[in-house]
């Protein structure tokens, strides 16, 4: 019978697609054909399938298997909606043997994800998981891009995924056994190692109770229950844990008892990471929770998974991910009341927004560069699915994230410093206007400008007061920048530069004509244009160097609360305090602008009051 069906894997990798288009030759290509070729149409049920990956010449993926000798494994769908709602479906792996697909840790279990309901470029998981990864959660998954052949029909994008299973490698508690070490029967051991969920769905292998909101809460662990043995008083314990974690969150928000039960830290990164993309299904469905075997051993809220409601609305709004969501988000709302919580949120987001944030959007747009051609396929052969515009993704996640930065800034009432990216100025093209503010003057302590424009056919238009623009340096000089995109080339309408706060006066420009490339000030007049324009090809300043302090350069003041440093090359300064401690401080050439504490301080042997 093996024999057979080899004979009929080769059959089927011959036949043609049925339908048009066919794998782009960008990305590795799995090739699966299933047994009498059945198509999936069970969760429940594995199929008998045969494989092989071709890496269709990605020198960092090692082939596994080929055509003339494929490789036994199991296939049935998976997920809920996302199999039952769309023609796409989602499947889960199981190998006949351990492998290393994509790089991925070698293991037997797998899933191919589909994404259909991702039109934001395939973002959503992708951003969800790098996040995740990037404020230190114990185990991400990790997908990676993949073409799909199945009985020799092509079906598109997928992302090959590790799935959430106890393991050495993913999620690292001890599994369960029939006996322990020492050939104890375990069967009245009720402190194990536990991975649950909190569920949207009725299962087998799950204890509900009804938490402080009077809603019903689904507490899943036969995912993590492997081979299926459950100790005696499992489910009474479970039930146990998670009644008094309930009581305790809805109880006293001044009381640390409950960080006597749940990791306070890995709780903080869980919610950042569903804020940062305002996952506003999270706590609600895919919520999983993991706790190592042992008296006193505390829960940690990991891993993330399923992002599918994450960057949803053009912007990121002014909102934790719970707020006015139409999901009920078991716990989330209750957490964020415990002020301990919140501190250790500020202190982990401070320290990820200043050394991890800035590499999402490049990590972002390598990733819509690596999958353009497989998504255009993937577009083609679903058309009712998929994404035909990568470039407008590219700018919508920009925005969003910025706009994530900003509200959990204002959240924590933190002001980020200041740090200029390196700019080059592009050739001009048509409907595109790339337009600079320089902060002189009263506009020196603006900690951030946004831009308002209308009467103009311009794509993105927003209210009042407008879109954020990016802090660049250009020529050794720092600008904020902002790229308009119109329907046509149209130079008549007008803009203003603001500091976000809604007022008039000395916080926002005058009604200003718009120019490609032109440098607009404060002091400008009403419908005027600018005098400056900055170069195509204007780039950063050739002064990379740290350099010693050198007063000579230097002009030091403050203004409306803020130290305002204007140099004229990068250089790194001591800044003292009244109490006698000193911290070193890194200057851009140009306009620094610094939020510190009131007080009184010394620079470049200059005493300053803020």
């Amino acid at each position: 019978m093996k024999k057979i069906f080899t004979l009929l894997a080769l059959a089927f990798s011959s036949i043609a697609s049925v339908f048009a288009g066919g794998p782009s030759g960008t990305l590795p290509v799995i090739y699966i054909n299933i047994e009498n070729g059945a198509e999936v149409t069970s969760k429940e049920t594995y199929l008998n399938a045969n494989y092989w990956l071709d890496p269709k010449g990605d020198q960092d993926v090692a082939p596994i298997g080929s055509q003339s000798a494929p490789l036994t494994m199991k296939i049935k769908g998976r997920g809920n909606y996302t199999f039952t709602g769309f023609d796409k479906k989602p499947y889960r792996l199981k190998l006949e043997k351990k492998q290393p697909l994509l790089g991925l840790e070698s293991s037997k279990h797998f899933g191919l994800l589909a994404h259909a309901d991702d039109t934001r470029g395939f973002l959503r998981n992708t951003m969800g998981f790098e996040v995740s990864k990037g404020l230190g959660l114990p185990w991400t998954p990790e997908q990676r891009p993949i073409e799909v052949v199945i009985n020799g029909s092509y079906r598109g994008l997928y992302f090959l995924v590790e799935l959430i299973r106890i393991d050495k490698k993913r999620v690292n508690i001890t599994a369960w056994e029939e006996e322990d070490a020492d050939g104890n029967p375990l069967a009245k051991w009720i402190e194990g190692g536990t991975l649950i969920e909190i569920d949207n769905y009725d299962e087998d292998g799950q204890v509900q109770l009804t938490d402080g909101d009077g809603e019903i809460m689904r507490i899943t662990y036969d995912k993590s229950v492997d081979p299926g043995f459950e100790p005696d008083g499992y489910r009474n314990w479970l039930k146990g844990q998670f009644q008094t974690m309930n009581d305790l969150i809805f109880g006293d928000k001044n009381s640390d008892e409950i960080w006597n039960y749940i990791d306070i830290d890995d709780c903080a990164r869980f919610m950042l990471v569903q804020d940062i993309l305002n996952n506003y299904e999270s706590f609600h469905g895919s919520c999983y929770m993991h706790r190592e075997k042992g008296e006193g051993e505390k829960w940690h809220f990991s891993p993330v998974w399923d992002f599918g409601s994450a960057l949803f609305v053009d912007s990121h709004p002014e909102r934790h991910f719970w707020q006015d969501s139409f999901h009920h988000n078991h716990w989330a709302a209750q957490l964020w009341q415990f002020k301990k919580l919140q501190n250790k949120m500020k202190e982990i987001w401070i320290e990820y927004q200043e050394n991890k944030m800035e590499s999402l959007e490049p990590f972002a747009n390598d990733f819509l560069s690596r999958i353009t051609q497989a998504a255009a396929c993937d577009k083609e052969r679903w058309p009712q699915y998929g994404n035909s515009n990568l470039n407008g993704n590219k700018a919508y996640f920009s925005n969003f994230i910025k706009g994530a930065k900003q509200f959990l800034n204002n959240t924590f009432n933190y002001t980020a410093p200041l740090r200029p990216t390196d700019f080059t100025v592009p050739d001009d093209e048509d409907c595109v206007y790339h337009v600079f503010f320089k902060q002189t003057g009263k506009a020196t302590g603006w900690p951030l400008v946004k831009i308002f424009y209308w009467d103009a056919p311009i794509h993105n238009f927003t209210e009042w007061p407008g879109k954020n623009c990016d802090y660049v340096k250009v020529g050794g000089k720092n600008y904020w920048h902002y790229k308009m995109t119109s329907n046509n080339e149209d130079d008549n309408f007008m803009l203003i530069f603001n500091d976000g706060n809604g007022g008039v006066g000395e916080h926002q420009t005058d009604d200003l004509k718009v120019r490609k490339r032109g440098v607009y000030t404060l002091d400008m007049g009403r419908h005027t244009e600018p005098s400056e324009f900055l170069a195509v090809g204007a780039g950063p300043s050739s002064i990379d160097a740290i350099h010693t302090e050198d007063k000579s350069n230097l002009k030091v003041m403050s203004y409306n609360g803020q130290l305002i440093i204007e140099s004229a090359l990068d250089t790194q300064l001591t800044l003292g305090s009244i109490d006698g401690t000193a911290q070193l401080i890194y200057v851009t050439k140009g306009t620094n602008v610094f939020s510190l504490p009131k007080g009184l301080y010394i620079v470049a042997g200059k005493k300053i009051a803020l």
